[in-house]
């Protein structure tokens, strides 16, 4: 902790010293080591057939932290399971956060108290998820940088600052419902007490440290393995439990009851987790195709089928738990969530496997999602304040930091504590998601940095007017939840929490519309046409050095190696 608190410190004075981001009086900001040595060389506007680099700094934040592995795209354009399968990977790391401990708790609160009502929630939800992981691996293809990157060269300094405490809230919030029960699952299948499980899961570090020194590919296949246990586990479920499929076809059909629309709400919360957004924007930076419009464009394709497929199985899973609840629970265990699910099903199905196969899938699902919480932890340190920090030390830090609240609960409150900690939790996750979704929707509705990859018509409208319900229902989710805590108040007690409400809430306003408001100001320099000639990709060599890159001639199909493993040329 001290070694972290010595190298934050020290980040920050070398950015007040610097002053690393500078407005040159035309609206735009640069970085110093970037300021444009002409008005010729700014852009005037957005150009559809040219590929920007941004002003940014060169720091691979993927590259150096997870490897890449090199991608051949077909020149015919004609789609290929074997260049398919060299995509896969990051949509499965994402994906995790989907069937998370947090969301078996509010798929099988649903199922328990609506039966089968709110599938088609759980439907839409996973559609938006998978048109805003969609949106964010674009970005980071096309950009060549993640969310994070992007927020810290967009924002002034305090703002930056401001966004990076968010986002690691975020994860520490993520990883909390992952605590909780991974030491259920140890309770369950080795009868350890909720406490000690609490601590046993600070070891499961150590599984990502080894997975991690091998490289990207083998973390993405375990990964991978662990989703393929929790698929088989709920299916197992499935098949033991009285599912009635009428009911489940009628669950596609949207319908809505004024009690439902708190578990409604929380399904979507539950499901598009802002962590996962900073995540997937940088994981698909670990495959390297050669930059010119043919192949980012494929690589955009695979990427979003290779998203389709995870998030697909993660829909059938989740859409599992939402029907083995309704089947076993509904109408006489409304109140059945993690904690107690697994002795319900012993009693309900009158087997002892069924909770020892929960178990399992609940273990499979919190070790796959601290290993995803912890890459994600790595890009939004490294990103916001260009803060590298060891994988074993990032790991540490973000498990103590659910560990601590995790702990204290499970001595004081129980196991009834535990599973409000686990509601609580996503409801954070849900209050502070449009703070890493506002600046994602904006980044790529911009011509200025997307080009022609920016969002148009359809997509554009989808995603402004799903960003704005998603905002509005989690933003719900939260006052609803609080105010039957502040109920509970006394009198005084209660006018200080509602005074303190008003406050934050005025705070929070004010931040999320200065977001939203705030035009996109990175300055974006013209590199090459996507359809450029050799010569012309030779002459930007000839000069790469002015624009602070290293490398070599090139042909017009060429990767351009740079000595900090950026690729930007055109």
């Amino acid at each position: 902790l001290s070694s972290f608190l010595r190298s934050f410190f020290h980040r920050v004075a070398i950015d007040i010293e610097n002053n690393m981001v500078n407005q040159n009086g035309d609206g735009h900001f640069y970085l110093d080591e970037h300021l444009p040595s002409s008005p010729q060389s700014m852009a005037d506007g957005p150009v559809h057939e040219e590929m920007y680099e941004l002003g940014l700094d060169k720091t691979n934040v993927t590259g150096d932290r997870i490897g890449s592995v090199k991608v051949e795209i077909e020149e015919s354009g004609e789609f290929s399971l074997r260049t398919l399968w060299a995509f896969m990977g990051p949509g499965f790391l994402v994906s995790i956060a989907y069937i998370d401990p947090g969301n078996f708790d509010v798929d099988i609160s649903s199922g328990a108290q609506f039966e089968y009502m709110l599938i088609w929630v759980l439907f839409v939800a996973t559609l938006l998820g998978l048109l805003l992981q969609t949106l964010a691996s674009r970005m980071g293809v096309v950009t060549g940088y993640n969310l994070a990157e992007m927020c810290r060269q967009e924002y002034p300094q305090p703002v930056v600052y401001a966004l990076w405490v968010l986002a690691e809230l975020t994860v520490i919030a993520s990883d909390i419902p992952e605590v909780i029960g991974t030491a259920i699952a140890l309770n369950l299948l080795f009868g350890l007490k909720l406490w000690i499980g609490v601590l046993v899961t600070s070891f499961a570090v150590l599984i990502f440290l080894a997975l991690d020194y091998f490289g990207v590919r083998k973390v993405e296949a375990f990964i991978a393995m662990l989703l393929g246990i929790v698929c088989v586990c709920f299916l197992i479920e499935f098949t033991m439990a009285d599912v009635s499929a009428a009911g489940l076809m009628e669950g596609f059909v949207p319908q809505m009851s004024v009690d439902a629309m708190y578990s409604a709400v929380a399904i979507i919360g539950a499901v598009v987790m802002p962590h996962n957004l900073f995540l997937h924007s940088a994981l698909v930076q670990s495959r390297k195709v050669r930059r010119n419009r043919t192949h980012l464009k494929a690589a955009c394709f695979y990427n979003f089928i290779e998203s389709a497929i995870a998030l697909g199985i993660s829909f059938i899973i989740n859409m599992c738990i939402v029907a083995v609840a309704a089947a076993e629970f509904y109408p006489d265990e409304p109140g059945a969530g993690l904690i107690n699910t697994p002795k319900l099903l012993r009693r309900v199905l009158g087997s002892s496997a069924a909770p020892t196969i929960f178990a399992v899938a609940l273990l499979a699902s919190g070790q796959s999602s601290t290993m995803t919480g912890t890459y994600a932890g790595q890009f939004v340190m490294e990103g916001f304040i260009r803060m590298t920090i060891q994988p074993w030390l990032r790991a540490i830090l973000t498990r103590s930091s659910a560990i601590v609240p995790s702990l204290m609960v499970a001595l004081l409150a129980g196991n009834k504590g535990a599973d409000d900690l686990i509601v609580l939790s996503q409801v954070a996750l849900s209050i502070l998601l449009p703070f890493s979704l506002v600046p994602l929707l904006k980044f790529t509705n911009s011509e200025r940095i997307m080009g022609s990859f920016s969002n148009h018509g359809a997509i554009k409208i989808a995603a402004l007017v799903l960003g704005a319900a998603v905002t509005v229902a989690n933003l719900y989710l939260g006052v609803a939840t609080a105010l039957p805590f502040i109920e509970e108040m006394s009198g005084a007690g209660r006018v200080l929490m509602y005074m303190l409400m008003a406050v934050v809430g005025l705070i929070y306003s004010v931040f999320l519309g200065y977001l939203i408001y705030k035009p996109v100001a990175l300055h974006l320099r013209p590199r090459t046409s996507f359809d450029s000639s050799t010569s012309e990709l030779d002459e930007m060599s000839d000069h790469s050095d002015d624009d602070g890159l290293s490398g070599s001639k090139h042909g017009s199909d060429s990767l351009v190696d740079v000595d900090d493993g950026r690729t930007r040329l055109i």
